[in-house]
């Protein structure tokens, strides 16, 4: 890779990508071209020219697996094939003829992030892109001033082929209704094996290690805002394992199971595993909505409700209480502070440190 180019920007964790900056860390050609496809807040655009970058850079030596096949392909070959025709789709999205273009987005509450309040679709058609971006963009900054990064997702213009196509073609936007991806991607190119070759498919069989400042026990969360407390990420080696204070029998079953992802192409490699508040249910543990840990953050909001019983789970993931705590602080919680007998016992009974695992101090 060449020493000028910046692959920072497209790591959407400010967390991971502050930790690689302190450690100097240099990227490789295929986890610079996979992390800005995985990026979700880079546009388009952003995404063509820095990967035009890596074509220009990369020797036609540098190859990427094709695990589906057992193959390998040149990078340099499929990603500027892919590039290439990355700017034909937008350019016949965008000027396309006897076509109308609408557009739609989701909007959620401040307070209910996991939920859509409602799906908002323009009440007209427009005969060219422009028009539609146009009025998009004016309804998105005069109805949400503030918030709208986090009130409005899933922002799509649709393009309808008045021939009378199948279905619509559609573009997925950000709030400033620059193109971030298209739904799905047509492109495919000829591998050396004769293989038709996806880079998209490519790139989701992929599994890369790249290095995160996270822990066992670390109250986080990916971009959907929602905490929780991790336990493990798949792609750790055995030394991470043991790090963070397994045994060593699971040690050597997540590593022979991070090994089997890596060479598989098992997105399963890139899995969060942890602890949430579930409603209507409680504490869940296991993979948390099959996400990769690239867009891990630390969580700093403040826990309310049942949703304080994470911290309790931090703290015995990190060996600061013991069992007894994590119970008695969890059935607390359940009774949402109302048992002032119990109250007064605790108060008693645990040291002020204590007491603030608990949540009962400041």
């Amino acid at each position: 890779m060449e020493e000028g180019m910046d692959i920072y920007p497209f790591i959407d964790s400010q967390a991971i990508r502050e930790h690689l900056q302190k450690l100097d860390y240099h990227f490789n050609a295929e986890e610079a071209a996979y992390l800005i496809w995985h990026s979700q807040k880079r546009t388009l655009e952003e995404k063509l020219s820095a990967w035009q970058e890596i074509v220009e850079a990369t020797a036609d030596d540098v190859m990427l697996l094709n695990r589906r096949e057992g193959t390998e392909v040149s990078l340099r070959k499929i990603l500027g094939a892919y590039v290439d025709e990355r700017k034909k789709e937008i350019e016949n999205f965008q000027e396309g003829k006897d076509c109308v273009y609408f557009y739609r987005y989701e909007e959620y509450e401040a307070d209910s992030p996991m939920k859509p309040s409602w799906t908002m679709r323009s009440e007209q058609g427009f005969r060219d892109y422009k028009s539609c971006c146009d009025h998009f963009r004016r309804e998105v900054e005069e109805g949400y001033q503030e918030d709208r990064e986090q009130r409005l997702r899933n922002l799509q213009i649709e393009r309808y082929d008045l021939a009378g196509a199948p279905r619509c073609k559609t573009a997925s936007v950000n709030t400033r209704i620059q193109l971030t991806d298209f739904e799905p991607s047509p492109f495919q190119e000829e591998g050396r094996a004769g293989a038709d070759i996806d880079f998209d498919i490519l790139c989701s069989d992929m599994c890369i290690d790249i290095p995160a400042p996270f822990c066992r026990g670390d109250l986080v969360c990916h971009s959907d805002g929602k905490p929780f407390v991790l336990d493990y990420i798949a792609a750790w080696d055995r030394g991470k394992w043991l790090e963070n204070g397994f045994s060593e029998e699971e040690a050597e079953q997540g590593d022979k199971e991070r090994t089997r992802c890596f060479q598989n192409g098992d997105c399963f490699g890139m899995w969060t595993y942890g602890y949430e508040i579930r409603e209507n249910f409680g504490v869940w543990y296991k993979d948390l909505g099959y996400r990769e840990y690239l867009d891990l953050e630390y969580y700093e909001r403040p826990l309310e409700g049942k949703e304080r019983a994470l911290k309790l789970i931090s703290e015995f993931l990190k060996g600061n209480c013991d069992l007894e705590l994590l119970l008695n602080g969890y059935a607390f919680g359940l009774l949402d502070g109302k048992q002032k007998q119990i109250l007064r016992n605790y108060h008693s009974a645990y040291t002020k440190e204590w007491r603030k695992i608990l949540g009962l101090d400041a």
